[in-house]
């Protein structure tokens, strides 16, 4: 499932509506079009959380403690958003907008960023390989503005990569540190992460950037 929504929200109507932002347009383009949305969901509080590049996986559960998190928005093969899809991602900035989550959480791809896919380039061949790795960065970098957009207003955002990924090189994330982010490297097995069948606890290095000093309090030293 590529979204999860409150029943109160008609996506048709927010599609339709998303002055035809498109991630792909130049930053002060952008900007310029987001402005042009009212910054709030018919006069209530604003969200708790949204996360992008996921499943409903986080929002689920906080739902249920009874904090405000309605949006899981995913890249999919025909669900409701798509945000391998230019038109989808600019809905996603619009409902950020509206919505202005006080956190927000981004996983975008990273398996052409990985050191595994770097060494079987020549045998997966070269025009494929910078064709997906392209792909792969428009939806990082999507990921990464919209983490810029929330440390502009003074929400916070955190990104998770594996700590080998090469995406960390990227501008964005320079562009992102200049508004207060930090980085923090921790295993997943310190979380309880475990192999599926049997069990094993997992290593799994992994890097997130955010914002959030309390979050990086969390998992420094893991």
């Amino acid at each position: 499932m590529a979204l999860l929504v409150d029943d109160e929200v008609d996506l048709v109507s927010v599609a339709s509506t998303a002055l035809e932002i498109s991630s792909d347009d130049d930053d002060d383009n952008i900007d310029d079009r987001i402005q042009q949305i009212e910054p709030w969901l018919d006069g209530t509080l604003r969200d708790d959380f949204m996360e992008i590049f996921c499943p409903p996986r986080i929002a689920p559960i906080l739902k249920h403690k009874g904090f405000r998190a309605f949006l899981s928005i995913d890249i999919s093969s025909g669900d409701q958003l798509d945000l391998s899809l230019s038109g989808d991602r600019g809905t996603c900035l619009f409902e950020m907008r509206r919505r202005r989550p006080r956190v927000l959480l981004t996983s975008s791809p990273c398996r052409w960023f990985s050191k595994l896919m770097m060494m079987f380039n020549k045998k997966i061949g070269e025009t494929r390989f910078n064709e997906e790795l392209g792909k792969t960065t428009v939806l990082f970098n999507f990921g990464m503005y919209c983490a810029i957009l929330q440390a502009r207003e003074n929400s916070i955002a955190l990104h998770e990569h594996p700590i080998g990924a090469s995406s960390w090189k990227l501008p964005r994330v320079k562009e992102f540190t200049e508004l207060g982010a930090e980085t923090v490297d921790f295993d997943q097995c310190c979380f309880g992460l475990k192999t599926p069948g049997d069990g094993v606890l997992m290593r799994k290095p992994t890097k997130i950037i955010t914002n959030g000093m309390h979050i990086l309090k969390e998992f420094s030293g893991k």
